[in-house]
């Protein structure tokens, strides 16, 4: 999992590639569905080693490209390919490395799932501060060949991986495949996901120009701020986790998107609160806050997603194939909010304040609060 966070948060190069880099989470987590397939047909090591090495080996050849000093638009279609290459290996990466979590702890799916988001949350953490060090000690070349070379030596690692993940079944139809990639009571829980990990990245690409400007604190100052809710779900994950599989995932699920939306609104503030003054207490509250209920949703969502799938098909278990196919879902859904709420927010951030925008985006998830309630009666009352 650790390898699946810093290849999505590995230095970007030369050109300030924001936008190919928003296309590498992208690629993560459209490929996740195939990653999901790909587990039915082979074991956890072969699909483990072999996404590691291609991972690794793309980020080191990418190396390359500080030497190409063609046109800039030449330079950037080989960045974006590569890009798409490493998006894709570490989809199927995060996917192995999820199903293998949820297989080995089958009662404790809650546990499993923050495990796999906390080191995933921890190494995009730590990526960029890794990259920064090796790009300051030897430039664009060291970093790509320092991260992918160790990434490339990790991979042997996972030929000691005991299979865990069900191989080998029915050949599922392609009528089959779409009937359950569009399940909309599993799908809804995704998109929670989603909407979580979309807040987590909406307020980051316009947070340091509005503190600087607002308190006048140095760019050191609002790193370290971004970094509070990172480091709180690192820590918090686990016991959440526990206490999902100790209790019920629902009324986690549920308290994340009753309260998540009310704390955003504090982060500007919100025009319409002018009995909040804005101050650096004010902000690092919020972003605590963030770190304990946005771990709460994105955990929850996965026990909740197999649960429903479970009441809407009348099943005890879920098959082997079914259940590799959900947890696909589940991890495209943290790339893919990212994507989405980095994507807004550089367009919200060119028409409207900062207090605007992230008043908009509370207001918008307000919405998700009211259909999370409708979601959470249905399973209550079809169980």
């Amino acid at each position: 999992m650790k390898i699946y966070g810093t290849s999505l948060f590995v230095f970007p190069g030369r050109h300030g590639e924001s936008t190919i880099t928003m296309w590498k989470c992208g690629s993560s987590g459209i490929n996740a569905e195939y990653g999901g397939y790909l587990l039915t047909r082979f074991s956890d090591r072969v699909l483990l080693f072999a996404s590691t090495f291609a991972l690794g080996a793309v980020i080191a050849l990418s190396s390359l490209l500080d030497f190409i000093s063609t046109t800039v638009l030449y330079y950037e279609c080989l960045s974006l390919l590569m890009k798409l290459l490493q998006g894709f290996a570490a989809g199927v990466t995060g996917v192995t490395c999820f199903a293998a979590l949820v297989a080995l702890y089958p009662d404790n799916e809650g546990a499993a799932t923050a495990v796999g988001q906390a080191t995933m949350s921890a190494s995009m953490a730590c990526a960029p501060f890794i990259t920064s060090v090796l790009y300051s000690a030897g430039g664009f070349k060291l970093a790509m060949i320092g991260v992918g070379g160790a990434i490339i030596l990790l991979s042997a690692s996972a030929l000691f991986v005991p299979q865990l993940t069900a191989t080998g079944h029915d050949f599922m139809d392609l009528k089959s495949k779409v009937k359950l990639l569009l399940n909309p009571w599993t799908l809804f829980a995704a998109w929670h996901c989603a909407m979580c990990t979309c807040l987590l990245s909406y307020h980051s690409p316009i947070f340091s120009t509005y503190v600087e400007k607002t308190f006048g604190v140095s760019v050191l100052w609002s790193g370290l701020a971004l970094s509070i809710p990172g480091a709180i779900f690192c820590v918090i994950a686990f016991p959440i986790g526990a206490l999902i599989d100790r209790y019920n995932p629902y009324p986690f699920f549920l308290t994340s998107a009753l309260l998540i939306p009310v704390t955003y609104l504090f982060m500007g503030p919100s025009p319409f609160l002018t009995f909040v003054t804005p101050s650096k207490i004010q902000i690092l509250s919020v972003l605590a806050a963030l770190g304990i209920l946005i771990p709460m949703g994105a955990i929850s969502s996965l026990p909740v997603m197999l649960d429903m799938y479970k009441v809407t098909k009348s099943l005890e278990e879920i098959p082997g194939r079914d259940l590799n196919l959900l947890i696909a879902i589940y991890c495209s859904s943290n790339p893919l909010g990212c994507l989405f709420g980095s994507f807004v927010s550089g367009i919200v951030a060119e028409k409207y304040s900062f207090a605007e925008s992230t008043g908009g985006a509370a207001l918008v998830f307000f919405a998700q609060t009211v259909a999370c309630c409708v979601y959470c009666g249905f399973a209550y009352f079809n169980k």
